[in-house]
């Protein structure tokens, strides 16, 4: 299927059949009772914690036709449906998934949208590592796809209006200039010693207890191995060797890839900037353990690459915090 026809995009947003992903910045809409019977909490700060991959939140079951039923929209014609829940003119194809089309779509009026009953909003970062590996990429991409979208409203050449095209992967001013999606790499890596202790930090902005590998993002000019040392010069004072490519993460807040690195620290004597990074020490197995079972330190969730990459070295699934310890 070509996204160039645009005759894709127009049948599926008119199809009753075409699956739909409902897109709110960060949130996408989740099937509700999935999410209640996980005891995920949506709106607030408190997460529990989260089971593997795939064990039991999935993306809103919804259709075109359950948005444009005439209980919800209390209208005709999905593209000119003023008081519809999502804005279907924004609408962009994500393809032809097991037989059914896709596409993502933002919600009207935010998070304060009138939606249908049995759903509810969920921020992707959240629920990512609950949802199965189909719907994960599906929130990510609708999630990065329409933020690209939402920013490029006007031509950064001429200053006027752009309009999307191919499928909503192309946006199109009057003059002709087009914008595609663009990403953002930034660079992650996990650093041990010689005595094979990682390096963890926790940055200045975070809540306290949260620790994490390091991360920054690439410069022009720079490749990712040169980014790696400079932002770990930058960050820790350290100079690395051994820095080794292990995997990539599609980080779609708004566009980021995460290019994930392990290396060799030449010295262990860090040197922090507090604004950045206030704290930075170094775990054994052992302490890390002891830090997470203890309630000290919190890592990161399992749906990201710095969990992946901490794991690894770990061993096995990271430790979680027992029963009892401080939160």
């Amino acid at each position: 299927m070509d996204r160039r026809e645009h005759a894709w995009l127009e049948a599926a947003v008119t199809d009753p059949a075409t699956r739909v992903v409902v897109v709110e910045r960060n949130s996408v809409l989740v099937d509700n009772s999935v999410l209640a019977a996980n005891s995920v909490l949506v709106d607030s700060d408190v997460l529990a914690d989260s089971p593997a991959q795939g064990d039991g939140v999935r993306l809103a079951q919804l259709t075109v036709g359950d948005l444009h039923s005439p209980d919800v929209l209390q209208t005709a014609g999905v593209a000119s449906a003023a008081d519809a829940p999502v804005a279907w003119p924004e609408a962009v194809w994500l393809g032809h998934v097991e037989g059914q089309d896709w596409v993502a779509v933002p919600a009207a009026s935010g998070l304060e949208t009138t939606v249908p009953a049995g759903v509810a909003w969920a921020d992707v970062r959240r629920v990512a590592a609950q949802l199965s590996g189909q719907d994960s990429a599906l929130a990510a991409t609708s999630v990065a796809i329409l933020a690209w979208s939402a920013a490029n409203r006007f031509c950064s050449r001429c200053g006027e209006s752009m309009r999307a095209i191919d499928a909503g992967w192309v946006r199109v001013c009057g003059a002709g200039h087009e914008e595609f999606p663009r990403l953002d790499p930034a660079v992650i890596v996990r650093i041990t010693d010689d005595a094979d202790r990682v390096l963890l930090g926790h940055n200045a902005a975070w809540e306290a207890g949260r620790f994490s590998i390091f991360a920054g993002f690439v410069e022009p000019g720079e490749s990712f191995e040169d980014a790696v040392r400079r932002e770990m010069r930058e960050e820790v004072g350290l100079e690395l060797t051994e820095i080794t490519y292990r995997g990539s993460q599609p980080w779609p807040f708004p566009r980021s890839l995460m290019v994930g690195f392990t290396a060799r620290a030449a010295s262990c004597g860090v040197v922090t900037q507090p604004d950045e990074i206030d704290e930075a020490r170094w775990f054994s197995r052992d302490e890390l353990r002891e830090a997470v079972a203890g309630g000290v330190m919190r890592l990161p969730g399992s749906s990201s690459i710095s969990y992946a990459l901490l794991a690894d070295w770990y061993g096995e699934a990271l430790p979680e915090r027992e029963a009892g310890g401080r939160a």
